[in-house]
Formats: structure tokens, C-alpha cells, sequence
């Protein structure tokens, strides 16, 4: 996904894990974004994450939180990038045929 919008907008991962399991985990995967702790997840419920891989945008021109996107595919990135310009965001036409066309989904939140 980082490659999707770069230099467009900043892309980060929140998981419900501690500091240090995060930091490992982002080391194992080699992710290429920041990853954030939230162990007590208090970012994930205002986003209203329910799983791992859902998606949403938070825009510092509206202070808006769009609606979230439970899991990733090509229709979901698709409809997360086209509402971009509506938060004051760039407007893309990225190539999303490297993204699932089934809908994936995570491990849910520890809720």
C-alpha cells in the first residue's frame, strides 16, 4: 500500500499490539510504513477498526475521519483513493491490479 500513494499522502498501520511486539513484528514483515502501538486501543475504536487490514482516512484539511473500510481489495482501495479529494487530499488513478480482488480480511481487535 505504500507504494499506492507516495508522496501523496501518509500512509501508517496501527496495531493492538505493545511497543515491543510492534517493533518486531514491523521487523519480521520488513514493513515499509510506520507502524503504531495502540495496546490499549484507543486509536483503533475511534477509527472503529474492528480487524486488521481495515482502512480508513483521517484528513488534517477537515479534521474529518471518513467512513472506514472493513478489509482491503482493488473495489475497497479504489473507493478509499477516489474519496481522497473530498478530504483535501490529491486526486490518483493509481494501478491497483497488484491488490486482491477478493476482499481480505484480518485477525479481529482484541476487543
Amino acid at each position: 500500500m505504500p507504494g499506492l500513494l507516495t508522496n501523496k499522502v501518509n500512509v501508517v498501520a496501527i496495531t493492538d499490539a505493545d511497543l515491543e511486539t510492534a517493533k518486531t513484528y514491523a521487523k519480521e514483515i520488513k514493513l515499509n510504513l510506520p507502524l503504531l502501538a495502540d495496546p490499549k486501543l484507543s486509536v483503533i475504536k475511534a477509527f472503529g477498526a474492528k480487524r486488521s487490514l481495515d482502512m480508513a482516512i483521517t484528513c488534517v484539511h477537515d479534521k474529518m475521519i471518513a467512513p472506514m473500510w472493513e478489509g482491503y481489495s482493488q473495489d475497497s482501495l479504489k473507493a478509499l483513493v477516489a474519496s481522497l479529494p473530498g478530504h483535501g487530499g490529491p486526486s490518483v488513478k493509481p494501478d491497483l491490479s497488484g491488490f486482491p480482488a477478493k476482499k481480505q480480511s484480518g485477525c479481529p481487535f482484541g476487543m
